[in-house]
């Protein structure tokens, strides 16, 4: 996966607005794929490749990258090679984090809705809540007892007015 950095991305020392690259990729994938290949780099100069450089990330970082894992910052060095001759090198700081990790928990997604939804969508759910009349509710023979007692109490009430 190859991305560009443009100029509101060099030289900083902390995240600016915009100046983050976006990517869809599950995370057991990402993480072996970063622990195989590591980062590449590929650095231009006027359209003109001036050094190649590939970095990998240490193992507590790539076990880290999973559906429920925390934001994390890494920083380096990478040496840069043209025709593997050394011609400098690039100093890179990576933050990865889940971008939508309220909703990216393992077997909640819907697999009828694929991947054809713009980020941008906004999709509203709105219903009225249904009450729980399932047999495993704790409090349902609570209620039903007390709805008898009160409905027992009404009629000896009334009869005892005779």
């Amino acid at each position: 996966m190859a991305h560009n950095l443009t100029a509101s991305r060099t030289n900083i020392t902390e995240f600016k607005p915009n100046a983050s690259l976006n990517f869809q990729a599950e995370p057991p994938n990402l993480a072996q794929k970063v622990e195989e290949s590591g980062l590449n780099f590929e650095v231009e100069y006027d359209n003109q490749v001036v050094g190649l450089g590939q970095v990998l990330l240490p193992k507590r970082l790539t076990g880290r990258i999973k559906l429920d894992m925390k934001a994390f910052s890494y920083t380096s060095t990478c040496l840069l090679e043209l025709s593997k001759k050394p011609v400098g090198s690039l100093e890179f700081l990576c933050k990865l984090f889940i971008k939508c990790g309220e909703y990216a928990r393992e077997g909640e997604t819907c697999p009828n809705l694929n991947k054809n939804i713009s980020p941008k969508d906004i999709v509203f759910v709105i219903g009225k809540s249904q009450p729980n009349t399932s047999s495993c509710d704790p409090c349902r023979n609570v209620l039903e007892i007390e709805a008898r007692k009160q409905k027992d109490y009404t009629i000896q009430a009334n009869s005892s007015r005779k």
